[in-house]
């Protein structure tokens, strides 16, 4: 299993504190803790790292060629796809897209200072509570490279 690269093991280090990071701002914002700025900035931070999990998934799963996705991209739609099949959404949610998409704009709407629905916050929790500890798995070297995942070899240029 070939280790990952400094700069690939640098964006799942960022990834990896800032998913623990959303994590905790989930789990205080489900008892009762409202976030404070830091920790809306965090969420917005989480925001934009589940955009890059959507550029990913729009490669894969449309089969659609986009200009801002890259490696980056198909590694965290990767880990994230991992999290998903572990949670067993995948037979919840067919357009796992739309399912990212749905994240994405849930981080924003409390990082905004709305509230959303208990029924929403309890699996975004648990998305983020596992994306943290695929992506320190992925610091481990406990998963394949990007070129050996075979749902993203032929994506690769």
């Amino acid at each position: 299993m070939p280790d990952l690269s400094f700069a690939e093991a640098s964006v799942t280090s960022r990834n990896a504190m800032l998913s623990a990071k959303i994590s905790k701002t989930l789990s205080a914002l489900a008892e009762g803790v409202p976030p404070d700025d830091r920790a809306k900035q965090v969420l917005v931070r989480g925001a934009d790292l589940l955009t890059t999990i959507v550029q990913g998934s729009i490669l894969i799963e449309r089969k659609q060629s986009s200009e801002q996705a890259h490696r980056a991209d198909l590694k965290a739609y990767s880990v994230a796809l991992s999290v998903i099949e572990s949670l067993r959404l995948t037979a919840l949610d067919s357009d796992l897209t739309d399912l990212f998409v749905k994240y994405r704009d849930e981080l924003l709407k409390i990082s905004q200072g709305r509230s959303i629905s208990r029924s929403m916050l309890e699996p975004l929790t648990s998305f983020f509570a596992v994306l943290t500890r695929y992506f320190y798995q992925e610091l481990q070297g406990s998963s394949l490279s990007l070129t050996e995942e075979p749902l993203l070899a032929h994506a690769l240029p």
